[in-house]
C-alpha cells in the first residue's frame, strides 16, 4: 500500500488480500466480486506454488469472482513456461476470458528472450 500512496493512488475502495486463493477461496468469494484479480504467485518456492498444476486450479475459480467486464492480470516468472502457457490454460479452463495483451517488461530488464523473462498477461472476462 506504501507504493500506492507514494504514487498518490487513492486506496479507500481498494482490498489488498494477501491470501493463498487455493487455501483460502471461501474469504476471497465472500468479498466477491473484484473488478480486478492480480495473479502474482512465487516463482521458486518449493512446496508452495507448482504452475503447471496450480495456475489451473486458480484459473477455474476466476469466473465466481469476477463480474463481466473484470479484468485479471496473470504473472508468470518461469523461464521455462511461456505466454501461452496462460493463454492456452484460460482458453481450455475459462473461454469467457478473453486474453488481450502481454505487457511489456521495463527497459531497465531487458532480456535475449522475452517468453524467459517475466510475463504479464492481461484478460478481460467476456460473458
Amino acid at each position: 500500500m506504501i507504493n500506492h500512496h507514494l504514487n498518490n493512488l487513492d486506496t479507500k475502495n481498494v482490498k489488498f488480500l494477501p491470501y493463498n486463493i487455493l487455501k483460502s477461496f471461501g474469504k476471497i468469494k465472500k468479498m466477491s466480486p473484484y473488478d480486478i484479480v492480480i495473479i502474482d504467485p512465487p516463482s521458486f518456492q518449493k512446496g508452495s506454488f507448482v504452475a503447471t498444476s496450480d495456475y489451473i486450479k486458480i484459473i477455474k475459480k476466476l469466473d465466481f469472482i469476477l463480474p463481466i467486464g473484470g479484468v485479471v492480470l496473470a504473472c508468470l516468472n518461469d523461464p521455462f513456461l511461456s505466454s501461452n502457457f496462460l493463454i492456452d490454460i484460460f482458453k481450455k479452463e475459462a473461454p469467457n476470458f478473453e486474453f488481450l495483451e502481454k505487457l511489456e517488461n521495463v527497459d531497465e530488464f531487458l532480456v535475449e528472450n522475452e517468453e524467459k523473462a517475466l510475463k504479464n498477461l492481461i484478460f478481460l472476462k467476456k460473458n
